[in-house]
């Protein structure tokens, strides 16, 4: 079948005249090209592609605008803090200091009791050194029994006037308040115990202690026991950057994160990098809490930009296309979440623990598994700990046969998913033999295993 177009008219007809000839247009009887069918159709594609693909540029230009439109807003936003901030000083600075007056002694105005009150108060005290403040009101009204503290100058609570009375001390709660008599100061030297050199407290968000052999030793003495040739990634309980920390942000926060984190997978599987939270019509304190995370991981460098317009309530965030970053928010940052925590729980209590992280296992025949979390206590309970931010069930079957290939408890087997919660996890634990939880009752799960 051949085919023609008019460049006179537009008019596109079928043909049964050769390709490559030449007719009149049936429309208008200029003469037209006569082409093959598939030919044209195969012209006209490319040309469709063609303008396609200039038309995706110009849309990946325009967002690019749009982000450098952003900058500028957020620029110019910071530039009119900066300013307020600098006309405050300026005003501060204007501002003449007043000078401060001496205070006066307040002892001159402060009640006082005659000093014969006061003998026949502490007289009170010969026989019992601590009386309850119920039974001391009615000693001190047979000792003195026209006696009016208001007319001293004291608070008409008796409690109150037992504590402006320089001479007396009140001890115990609300519910058994004891009286005594305050002990005279003596002028015998002062000594204090010689205090031991404290131990530097370690801060477990920023430290590198554990990114060594001797944390994993444990470990690889059991796996190798077991034939499994393993390999280390040190560097993966190093937390002296701030993969730690964020990671511990999203975990304690996953119900608010959970639909973005899911967002941002998309976003990062799918080459794209910018990401707009409309705010508009959240809860204020869901909104705060939101700017507050993200402004964090902005700080953590987890993103690449941050940006709040109060104008429409939106966060703007452009994704870090980092690897490390991209690895950690694709999921990464659960396993991080596991082993923080796990320290955190056994870390200075004077237990012995091995921990790892990334750790690959090869078999003797050759084939290679990788554990994402492996814990060890003290008494040598091995926990594995399989890190799943996402869709795990076509894996279950995969991990029952791990547990038996490498002869473990299946119940060691941790399968830790943040996208279930205790229910499903409890009902899981009916159905396989390895162990689930939630994100909530991850401590309260692993507890009686370290």
């Amino acid at each position: 079948m051949t085919i023609y177009r008019c460049n006179h008219c537009g008019a596109v007809a079928e043909t049964n005249l050769a390709p490559n000839t030449t007719s009149s247009c049936a429309k208008c009887s200029q003469e037209v090209k006569i082409y093959d069918a598939s030919f044209y159709v195969q012209s006209l594609l490319q040309r469709y592609f063609a303008l396609n693909k200039d038309f995706k540029q110009l849309q990946e230009q325009y967002q690019a605008l749009q982000t450098l439109s952003n900058d500028f807003k957020q620029l110019q936003e910071q530039n009119q803090a900066l300013q307020n901030e600098l006309q405050q000083l300026r005003q501060v600075q204007s501002t003449p200091i007043p000078k401060v007056q001496p205070t006066q002694n307040t002892n001159a105005n402060k009640p006082q009791l005659p000093a014969e009150i006061i003998e026949k108060i502490k007289a009170v005290f010969a026989n019992n050194p601590k009386i309850g403040i119920g039974a001391l009101g009615g000693e001190i009204k047979k000792a003195i029994p026209q006696f009016d503290q208001k007319q001293y100058g004291f608070k008409a609570k008796f409690s109150d006037f037992i504590r402006q009375c320089d001479f007396l001390v009140i001890t115990g709660d609300k519910n058994n308040m004891m009286v005594s008599l305050k002990k005279a100061k003596t002028n015998a030297p002062n000594r204090q115990p010689e205090k031991q050199p404290a131990k530097p407290k370690i801060n477990l968000n920023d430290t590198d202690l554990f990114a060594n052999q001797e944390t994993v030793e444990k470990i690889k003495q059991y796996l190798n026991n077991k034939n499994l040739t393993a390999t280390f990634d040190y560097d993966a309980l190093d937390m002296s950057g701030y993969f730690d920390e964020s990671s511990e942000i999203i975990g304690d926060n996953f119900a608010l994160l959970e639909k973005h984190l899911k967002f941002i997978r998309y976003l990062y599987h799918n080459g794209k990098v910018g990401l707009t939270i409309n705010c508009e019509d959240l809860p204020k304190n869901e909104s705060q809490k939101l700017q507050e995370i993200f402004k964090q991981l902005f700080d953590y460098t987890i993103f690449a930009k941050y940006f709040y317009n109060n104008e429409d309530k939106k966060i703007r965030i452009t994704l870090n296309n980092a690897e490390s970053v991209k690895k950690f928010m694709c999921g990464g940052w659960l396993e991080w979440f596991a082993a923080i925590k796990l320290i955190k729980q056994v870390h200075g209590k004077g237990k012995k623990f091995a921990i790892a992280r990334s750790v690959v296992v090869e078999h003797e025949n050759g084939d290679k598994n990788e554990f994402d979390v492996v814990f060890m206590s003290e008494d040598n309970t091995p926990i594995f700990i399989e890190c799943k931010s996402g869709e795990f069930r076509q894996y279950l079957d995969k991990f029952i046969r791990i547990c038996k290939k490498i002869s473990i408890p299946t119940r060691n087997w941790l399968v830790l998913a943040s996208e279930i919660d205790q229910k499903q996890a409890n009902a899981f634990e009916k159905m396989y033999p390895v162990s689930f939880c939630d994100l909530e009752h991850f401590l309260e799960k692993v507890k009686p295993m370290i």
